[in-house]
C-alpha cells in the first residue's frame, strides 16, 4: 500500500482541488517527499544562464584558445504568499495558521536529511514548477517526484507582513499569524535531459518551457511536397521581365 505524500496545505480540503493546483506554484521537496503550494501574487521571476570557460593563454597568440567548462542555469524568484486572495476570495483552503505551518514546514526541508544515528543520507534536492514556464517540459501538471525542474536552493527568505491587518491574532492573543509572507529564492538547476535535447533535432525538442508550437520549417516542407509542380520560366519570360525591371 502506497504512503500517503504529506502535503501543504492539505489535499481533500475545501479549495484544494487537482484543477486549482495547475494555477499554484509548486515547491516539491524530494528529500522528504512533500509537495507545497502557493497563489503567487507579484510573481517576478529571472533566469540567469552563464557560460563558463578556460581560457588558455599560448605564447605568439593574441588570443587566448577558450576551452568551454559548463553551463550554469539559476532561476530567481519573488513572490507574495496569501492566505486569501486580494479580492478576499480563498482559493487555497488555508486555516488561520497554515500559512504559517507551510512556510514553517518549508524551511525545514531546507535541511538535510539524518538518521537516527545523526548521519546524513540525503542533501535537500527540490523540485519547482509552475504552470508551463518552470516545468522541465512536462506535458501535464503533476505532484509526481518526476515532474518539476529539478534543483538546488541557495538562497530562502521568507519575510511577514508587520502591518496589524496584516497579521491574524485568535482570541487570546498568545500566538500571531502572519496572513501575508513576501517570499525569495534563489534556485541553482540540475540538468536532468538537456544532453539528449542537443544531439539531433535541437529546434523540435522543448527543454526550458512547455508550450504549443507549429515550427515554420515543417510548414514549409509539407507545402513543399504538397504543392503541385511548376515549369521553370521561360527565356522569353525572363528577358520581358527585365525588360520591365529595366524601364522602371
Amino acid at each position: 500500500m502506497e504512503s500517503k505524500i504529506e502535503q501543504y496545505p492539505e489535499a481533500g480540503t475545501d479549495g484544494v482541488t487537482t484543477d486549482k493546483l495547475k494555477d499554484l506554484f509548486k515547491i516539491y521537496s524530494v528529500t522528504y517527499n512533500v509537495p507545497f503550494y502557493f497563489l503567487p501574487y507579484d510573481f517576478k521571476l529571472t533566469e540567469t544562464l552563464t557560460p563558463n570557460w578556460n581560457p588558455q593563454t599560448v605564447i605568439g597568440r593574441m588570443d587566448p584558445i577558450m576551452n568551454f567548462k559548463n553551463m550554469q542555469r539559476t532561476i530567481t524568484l519573488s513572490f507574495k504568499a496569501r492566505q486569501k486572495s486580494s479580492e478576499g476570495s480563498a482559493p487555497l483552503h488555508f486555516s488561520q495558521d497554515e500559512l504559517l505551518h507551510s512556510i514553517d514546514h518549508l524551511k525545514k526541508c531546507l535541511y538535510p536529511r539524518y538518521d537516527a544515528s545523526q548521519v546524513m543520507i540525503s542533501p535537500p534536492l527540490f523540485r519547482f514548477q509552475y504552470k508551463n514556464l518552470i516545468n522541465a517540459g512536462e506535458d501535464q501538471f503533476n505532484i509526481a517526484p518526476a515532474h518539476g525542474v529539478l534543483g538546488i536552493v541557495t538562497a530562502f527568505t521568507a519575510n511577514f507582513a508587520t502591518e496589524p491587518n496584516k497579521i491574524y491574532f485568535p482570541t487570546g492573543g498568545e500566538y500571531a499569524y502572519p496572513k501575508v509572507f513576501d517570499i525569495n529564492i534563489t534556485f541553482t538547476v540540475m540538468n536532468e535531459n538537456l544532453v539528449s535535447t542537443q544531439q539531433s533535432s535541437i529546434l523540435k525538442k522543448q527543454y526550458f518551457y512547455n508550450y504549443k508550437h507549429e515550427h515554420g520549417h515543417d510548414t514549409e516542407e509539407a507545402a513543399a511536397s504538397a504543392a503541385p509542380a511548376v515549369a521553370p520560366p521561360s527565356a522569353t519570360t525572363t528577358a520581358a521581365a527585365d525588360k520591365v525591371l529595366l524601364l522602371t
